[in-house]
């Protein structure tokens, strides 16, 4: 997941893109994301693909990574 801005706007986006293999569940990644509508959700913004590699941008969140809390969580899943 990269930090990046919407060309020609000031709106900053994360952008996360397939590296390599793995296409189809990346595609079903981004159909259930693009389908939610929650406020506790990262709603997604736009799919696309570039250089035959998919790709979508969504809300970024600023903070720590999301690795940081994965022991507290794993122990809590209703956090």
């Amino acid at each position: 997941v990269y930090r990046a801005r919407v060309a020609g706007t000031s709106l900053v986006v994360a952008l996360k893109q397939l590296r390599a293999g793995g296409a189809r569940r990346f595609r079903d990644e981004i159909e259930a994301a693009g389908g939610l509508r929650h406020p506790n959700i990262v709603p997604v913004y736009h799919v696309g693909e570039h250089d035959g590699r998919p790709f979508y941008t969504m809300a970024l969140v600023e903070g720590a990574s999301l690795d940081r809390h994965l022991a507290r969580l794993r122990d809590d899943p209703r956090a």
